[in-house]
């Protein structure tokens, strides 16, 4: 059932957004990692990726829309938590904070 009455607490709108991302670590080898976002916001990145990643190492990533007429994003952001995948330990749940 849908909760037509949610009220949003965050001072940002969340957005379900999947679409491809690649990240680097910032000050390490600058291999490309590939990912797959959840959810962005004005302030935070959830995805799902395929490298562990530490809290608090920074991040340069790229989201890639499948849709042509939009450009990629690009940002910086530093990791708040990666936790494996309960089925899958090749697999991450990245949560990042965007980088001013």
């Amino acid at each position: 059932m849908v909760d037509r009455f949610h009220i949003e607490k965050r001072d940002y709108l969340r957005m379900n957004i999947e679409t491809p991302v690649t990240y680097t670590v910032l000050g390490k080898s600058g291999v490309a990692h590939i990912g797959i976002s959840q959810d962005f916001s004005a302030t935070g990145l959830y995805m799902i990726g395929d490298f562990a990643l530490a809290s608090g190492d920074e991040i340069e990533f790229e989201l890639n829309p499948s849709n042509q007429k939009l450009t990629p994003f690009i940002a910086k952001a530093t990791v708040l938590s990666c936790s494996p995948d309960k089925d899958n330990t090749n697999t991450f749940h990245i949560r990042s904070k965007l980088l001013p």
